[in-house]
């Protein structure tokens, strides 16, 4: 009965559905991963990501996280990521590349037995 009123329905609810999918679908297509980092060590650091975008470096703000604290790096792609000293001369303590991903991904920031930075990944957060 309502295939007589309304000509064409199961087009036009065809594409209604595909339009639906594609909505749903593009924006994990083209999301970056989130890189949360918590500062399990007993000083203020910052934490900077850095990554590629046209051929040009793209650098991520540097962002302050106090002991205890949470930071998250949002950028596409490999992401250069460096960790400095939060009080002068702003020593960079740290430096790696964290491949592009397709999860979200946790890492704490510790010192190591010689007061060394290191940056390990948490399963569960």
């Amino acid at each position: 009965m309502i295939r007589c009123l309304i000509p064409g329905w199961s087009r036009m609810l065809s594409v209604a559905v595909l339009a639906l999918l594609a909505w749903a679908w593009l924006p994990s297509a083209v999301r970056a991963e989130v890189l949360v980092f918590r500062n399990d060590t007993n000083m203020a650091l910052v934490v900077q990501g850095s990554c590629l975008i046209n051929g040009k470096v793209k650098r991520d703000q540097p962002m302050v996280v106090q002991p205890g604290g949470v930071v998250r790096v949002v950028l596409p792609g490999n992401k250069q990521l460096t960790i400095f000293d939060a009080r002068p001369p702003n020593t960079p303590l740290f430096q790696d590349t964290v491949p592009a991903s397709l999860v979200d991904q946790v890492y704490s920031i510790k010192l190591d037995r010689t007061q060394k930075v290191v940056v390990e990944r948490v399963t569960s957060p």
